[in-house]
């Protein structure tokens, strides 16, 4: 079975990888240079900087058996100890942030009133299983607006870059809406998932020694000349039973080459915006899916000298609520902390899997998003003078960068908004009407990279049926 897999993003290397191992013929087709989606690594004097996700959830069953698939279980390099802790910036300083349910009556950054509140979340009815809640109203109903404010509003920004007004909890939050809906109680289900050793386990994180950029290279390396860059798809038709893909191939960056080949099927793995760059055929109304909201982002990655940063830095980075007005940033990881070069075994600095030179720290900071549009589109140099005057203040940092990195993301993370119901529906409905017609990416079962790759194997499994 021919199969046209379109988008070498992480969802679409996973679907063409399965597909190849059971023996059928992928053929991907990506409009951009390289793969991998918003997942890349470059090194750069010393520094390793990530484009987008610097760390991957582990204990993920889909991903586990991926990596030992590709050879890349002995690269896998274990976040350190210091990155479980996290900061919430609160009265612009940098405040470490509760990590279990005893943490949010003892933690200094709840004030005495919120901790009270907390601790009456057991006794808060569910809502209704039908009704469509936002991240907002559902953490202001159970925790109280304190909590928004200080504790959810910044973990959308961290995974969304995203408004919680906006965003629906049970699809955004899937997890969190089913343990009030099983539990009825959130700091019930996460006392009992303590109890858990699996579930203890799962807490951690894990990138490779060369960084994530190492996932998608493995898989392009394993799929070879069924890899084709440069090569958007211009038209999508049905012929019989069989798939007619049709596009043009950049040769030198400018010529274009046009081509067509006949499938027994498609996987589309490119975001949902692309669809409306596809002629496709007569189907349901695509609207529901070229009308996803993105959040527009900015990476920038600073190196600094270690005595030049105040801040001991001992945690996974620092996010920002809205409410902190004055700053403007989303959020800092500690990249050279979370990574630092000492393995657990010796105490010995090792520079190749280190994410800064010996003496030196390195800070990843995002901006825009949701909350702030508009900064995502500011020149390089008004971004880096946002984020280090940001840092300054925050980190207590009294030299210059050594380096600076800059990537923006014009279209970086789907919003999992209230009505997204109906975006799925009409994946499904689309799914339905083309025969041979699969979809996989970061808008269908979430936004982290386990997510996509589950979508592309379960695309890749429905495709075999």
């Amino acid at each position: 079975m021919r199969v046209a897999v379109i988008g070498a993003g992480i969802a679409g290397l996973t679907a063409a990888f399965r597909l190849r191992l059971a023996g059928e013929e992928p053929v991907v087709f990506e409009a951009q240079a390289q793969t991998g989606g918003v997942i890349g690594t470059e090194r750069i004097e010393g520094f390793l900087v990530e484009f987008g996700p610097t760390t991957i959830q582990a204990a993920n069953p889909v991903l586990d058996v991926l990596i030992r698939d590709t050879g890349l279980e002995p690269d896998r390099l274990p976040a350190s100890k210091t990155a479980r802790k996290r900061y919430i910036v609160r009265d612009g300083k940098p405040v470490a942030a509760p990590n279990s349910p005893a943490d949010l009556v003892t933690n200094s950054l709840f004030s005495a009133r919120a901790q009270r509140r907390a601790l009456r979340e057991p006794l808060i009815p569910r809502s209704r299983p039908t009704e469509e809640e936002s991240v907002a109203d559902f953490a202001r109903r159970r925790f109280g607006p304190e909590a928004l404010d200080y504790g959810m509003d910044p973990l959308v920004a961290g995974v969304y870059g995203g408004d919680p007004k906006r965003l629906a909890i049970r699809h955004a939050f899937p997890g969190i809406w089913r343990m009030e809906q099983e539990s009825g109680s959130i700091v019930r289900a996460l006392l009992r998932g303590r109890k858990d050793k699996k579930s203890r386990m799962a807490s951690g994180m894990f990138s490779f020694r060369k960084g994530l950029g190492q996932l998608p290279e493995a898989l392009s390396d394993a799929l070879g000349d069924r890899l084709r860059l440069s090569t958007p798809v211009r038209r999508l038709e049905r012929q019989g039973a069989r798939w007619i893909v049709s596009g043009d191939c950049l040769l030198g960056g400018h010529e274009q080459t046009a081509w067509s080949e006949s499938f027994d099927a498609v996987v589309y793995a490119a975001p949902l915006h692309a669809l409306a760059s596809i002629a496709l055929p007569e189907g349901p109304s695509l609207k529901p899916l070229t009308n996803v909201v993105y959040a527009p982002l900015v990476v920038t990655a600073m190196g600094f000298r270690r005595e030049h940063v105040g801040h001991p830095l001992d945690g996974f980075g620092m996010l920002v609520p809205g409410v902190e007005r004055s700053i403007r940033i989303l959020g800092t990881l500690f990249t050279s902390s979370i990574f630092s070069g000492i393995s657990s075994a010796s105490s010995t600095f090792q520079s190749d899997i280190a994410r800064a030179p010996a003496g030196h720290v390195l800070l990843t900071t995002i901006i825009g998003g949701m909350r702030n549009p508009a900064l995502a589109s500011l020149p390089e140099k008004e971004a880096y003078d946002l984020v280090l005057g940001d840092l300054r203040r925050l980190l207590d940092i009294s030299g210059e960068p050594v380096f600076r990195w800059h990537t923006s993301w014009k279209l970086a993370v789907p919003q999992y908004n209230i009505g997204y119901g109906k975006t799925l529906a009409a994946i499904e409905r689309l799914e339905a009407s083309w025969p041979g017609w699969f979809m996989a990416g970061n808008y269908r079962m979430g936004v982290s990279i386990g997510d996509a790759a589950k979508s592309g194997e379960e695309a890749a499994r429905r495709c075999l049926l």
